[in-house]
């Protein structure tokens, strides 16, 4: 009986002992997985944040350069009204001289006629 017993004991060690070891082995697997699983999404979180800071760099920078580009498009427009001013300025400036100058000519004109006169009369 004390044999069957210890018999039947040291069974239930082994047994037992397979047990543990397999829950052991088990455990290990399951934690593995569980690390893998999870460096995986740490790996897939780390991917979409750099994609959405990329997209953020990207869409301030479309901002800026709209921005830029706006501004530019106010400056040319600003230049060019600038420019047809002076342009206007110019001419009316070119065509108030060619007025005055036939003016001048006019008196000159006037003035060699009546020094002509004078000598013909004189």
């Amino acid at each position: 009986l004390f044999q069957h017993q210890s018999k039947s004991k040291a069974e239930s060690q082994s047994v037992e002992d397979r047990m543990i070891k397999y829950q052991r082995d088990v455990d290990e697997r399951a934690n593995a997985e569980l690390e893998a699983r999870m460096n995986r999404f740490k790996e897939i979180e780390l991917s979409h944040m750099r994609v959405e800071e990329a997209n953020r760099h990207r869409d301030a920078f479309a901002h800026e350069r709209d921005e830029l580009e706006r501004q530019v498009a106010a400056k040319m427009e600003k230049l060019r009204l600038r420019e047809s001013e002076l342009e206007d300025t110019f001419r009316k400036r070119d065509s108030d001289l060619g007025k005055l100058e036939f003016e001048m000519r006019q008196r000159v004109m006037m003035e060699m006629e009546s020094v002509k006169v004078r000598d013909v009369d004189g």
